[in-house]
C-alpha cells in the first residue's frame, strides 16, 4: 500500500516515513550546514538539541543514527576549535598576558 505521494513507507523494519511523519523526517537530517564552517557556539547549540531530542525519545531508530553521525562531526568541529584556541594560548608569551585583578 502506497501513501498519498506514492511512497510506500517500510513497516517491515519499523521504519518511518519522512514524508508523512515530520518528527521522523526532523530527526533524520543528517545533512544540516557544514561543520567545518559553523561558529563553536552554533556548532554546540545543534550538538546539545540533538541530544535532548535523542535523551527525550523522539528520534526513530533511523534518525537516531542519523543524528549519531550527524552529532559525531559537531562534536569534531567542537574539539578542533578548542584545540585551535589552546594552542593559540599555549603560544602566546608570558608578557602579552593582562595583569591578573588584585
Amino acid at each position: 500500500m502506497t501513501s498519498g505521494c506514492g511512497r510506500v513507507p517500510n513497516h517491515r523494519n519499523g521504519g518511518s516515513d519522512p514524508v508523512t511523519d515530520p518528527a521522523a523526517s526532523d530527526a533524520a537530517k543528517d545533512d544540516g550546514p557544514d561543520p567545518a564552517g559553523m561558529s563553536y557556539e552554533a556548532a554546540l547549540a545543534e550538538l546539545e538539541s540533538i541530544i535532548e531530542r535523542i535523551e527525550q525519545g523522539d528520534v526513530p531508530l533511523e534518525g537516531m543514527l542519523a543524528a549519531r553521525r550527524r552529532g559525531g562531526r559537531l562534536l569534531q568541529r567542537c574539539r578542533s576549535i578548542l584545540d585551535a584556541a589552546e594552542s593559540e594560548l599555549e603560544t602566546l608569551p608570558l608578557d602579552e598576558l593582562p595583569a591578573a585583578a588584585e
